[in-house]
């Protein structure tokens, strides 16, 4: 073959991959901490894993404003002896395939809670603080979504759960439904969320909650607050506050949740310190004390996202 051919198809088969990668994103997460954790009983050191992940994004352009998209995302354990990439490690991140376009969007599979998204504000912290979630999920299974265009700041998400055993023995198409409402605007920042399904066989109605978030941020400030209600069972509220100056981010939190009857479940104040040493990493320092279980815990961590 005439070497200046021969070049030119080494050149054409070297950037063909590329060109079939252009619409496929690997990114991932390292993140481990150094943890001493305080209780009545015990006193411990040890280095955990914060949520280290691997996952690859895919989307296609179908033409007409229509793009197909699909993620798949696995968590690592990056802190054990042997590296973990077990089924029960991996089952709950992400994993989905869907449309969007000028419709909005629309994923099938295992998606984020819409509910945690909308409420959750006060979870700032990197490890510890509170984490008051009563829909008590990341990530739903076996669930389609809808997500609506943004409409002024105002967006919907609707997702129906199906057959899903963890949260009902019941084999309706629909064994919970998530509604979130969501609105951002400049500083301002609002999310409300209910979520309803069958616990059980027999109906029990145990997955009624209903959820408000808000957060408002004012030049290098913010601050955050949330109200959560589960049906007979639990409320839980919470304050959060943040100040950014240079490429540290402090932060302060409080919250409590209570059972119906009454009994505390939980009360703890956690305090923060991010460093961001890049856009991809950082250096982060907590503390958290949590009363009802009298545990005090300080973490030292580091992160780098890619």
């Amino acid at each position: 073959m005439n070497k200046k051919l021969l070049s030119v198809a080494i050149a054409a088969a070297m950037v063909a991959p590329v060109a079939a990668m252009a619409d496929t994103t690997l990114y991932g997460k390292v993140d481990n901490f150094l943890i001493s954790e305080d209780t009545a009983s015990s006193d411990t050191w040890g280095i955990n894993n914060n949520s280290s992940r691997l996952g690859v994004k895919v989307s296609e352009d179908l033409g007409n404003g229509i793009t197909a998209i699909a993620q798949i995302e696995m968590l690592i354990d990056t802190s054990e002896e042997a590296l973990s990439t077990t089924s029960a490690a991996t089952g709950n991140r992400l994993g989905f395939v869907g449309l969007t376009g000028g419709f909005g969007t629309f994923i099938m599979g295992r998606v984020g809670s819409p509910y945690q998204s909308s409420v959750n504000k006060t979870d700032i912290m990197n490890v510890v603080g509170t984490d008051y979630d009563l829909d008590n999920r990341d990530r739903y299974g076996e669930t389609m979504a809808y997500v609506s265009p943004n409409m002024s700041g105002f967006s919907a998400t609707v997702a129906m759960v199906s057959s899903q055993t963890s949260l009902s023995v019941d084999d309706d198409i629909n064994d919970a439904l998530i509604l979130a409402l969501d609105y951002n605007n400049g500083p301002l920042s609002v999310g409300f969320a209910m979520r309803d399904g069958d616990a059980s066989a027999a109906g029990d109605d145990g997955l009624n909650e209903w959820g408000l978030g808000l957060k408002y941020n004012f030049g290098n400030f913010a601050v955050m607050a949330e109200y959560q209600d589960d049906k007979d069972t639990a409320e839980a509220w919470g304050l959060a506050a943040s100040a950014t100056f240079g490429n540290n981010v402090a932060m302060i939190q409080y919250g409590e949740a209570e059972a119906d009857s009454g009994a505390k479940m939980d009360e703890q104040w956690g305090l923060g310190l991010t460093h961001n040493m890049s856009k991809r990493t950082k250096a982060y320092v907590e503390y958290s004390d949590e009363d009802v279980s009298d545990t005090q815990k300080f973490v030292i961590g580091l992160s780098h996202s890619f």
